[in-house]
């Protein structure tokens, strides 16, 4: 059961955002460098690239990747 712990003002909620952030940065650094460590070949996105790395540091690239499109706020878009 969550503790109750009251109403959560902006403060809090831009405290636990950048919590949030620092976590999962860390998480993400210490899988990638276990993995790497452990022989393992890691796929990564690099800027416009999405990057295979080896445990030697060799890099090959699997796929150009196209950055996010613009959008407009109220818009409808379909997936097909």
């Amino acid at each position: 059961m969550a503790a109750n712990i009251g109403p959560v003002d902006e403060e809090r909620i831009t405290q636990l955002e950048t919590e949030f952030v620092q976590a999962s940065g860390v998480t993400c650094s210490t899988a990638y460098h276990n993995a790497i460590q452990a022989g393992l070949t890691v796929v990564i996105s690099k800027g416009d690239k999405i990057v295979e790395v080896s445990r030697d540091g060799n890099e090959r690239v699997v796929k150009i990747i196209v950055g996010p499109s613009p959008s407009q706020p109220g818009a409808r878009y379909t997936i097909q």
